[in-house]
């Protein structure tokens, strides 16, 4: 269940598209307001269209694919991951993993928030950013039932001055962390070849799974 909201949580920060973010007066060089607007939104969001995403589960997924980039900076995350291998990665195929890395987090994000079950959420108190170039964004998943779950979502600033998620860590777990280790040796006897071929293996098995639940 962790794993789940883990994936909701991420998800919230990356759905909401831009015009509700301007009417909403989302101000992207401010980190903190960033993350809770937009994950309130997207919240409130998933629960006006439920009998709508029940229909047509693939919505979710077109609704990421269409507005994660303007809050995430997945190629960073990307980039992270493989660590020092990139350097050894030829420019076509490194273009060729980033996409995939993204289509990998936007089907896991997809899978995450079909589980929504409307939690709340408490975001930590912003703290001085001003002189910063990545923050900690602090927030703890209340849930009547179960035990809260504590997460940190990390940004970082570009060079635009507007604020992109990289990482977050769930209950002291990162996801690049964790990324990092599982595919480090695979990196190291096999190459980004591989790690590419693995991905695109576990998407492919989500939309089998996604599919057999719609068809029931």
């Amino acid at each position: 269940m962790k794993k789940t909201i883990f994936y909701i949580i991420v998800t919230c920060l990356l759905l909401s598209n831009n015009v509700l973010a301007k009417e909403e007066g989302i101000n992207q060089n401010d980190p903190y307001k960033l993350v809770e607007v937009v994950a309130t939104n997207t919240f409130e969001q998933v629960k006006s269209e439920q009998s709508q995403l029940e229909n047509n589960p693939d919505k979710l997924k077109e609704i990421l694919q269409a507005e994660l980039l303007p809050y995430v900076d997945h190629r960073f995350a990307a980039f992270k991951v493989l660590g020092k291998y990139v350097r050894n990665v030829p420019r076509e195929q490194l273009i060729e993993y980033v996409d995939v890395f993204r289509e990998y987090l936007v089907d896991s994000y997809t899978v995450g928030l079909s589980y929504y079950e409307d939690q709340e959420v408490e975001f930590e108190p912003a703290t001085n950013f001003s002189n910063k170039k990545s923050v900690t964004v602090k927030a703890t998943i209340k849930d009547d039932v179960r035990p809260d779950i504590l997460l940190a979502f990390k940004m970082r600033k570009t060079r635009d001055g507007s604020w992109k998620a990289f990482d977050l860590v769930a209950e002291g777990i990162s996801m690049i962390s964790s990324k990092q280790s599982q595919y480090e040796p695979i990196l190291r006897k096999h190459g980004v070849e591989e790690v590419i071929r693995i991905m695109k293996s576990e998407i492919n098995s989500s939309l089998t799974a996604k599919n057999q639940i719609a068809a029931k």
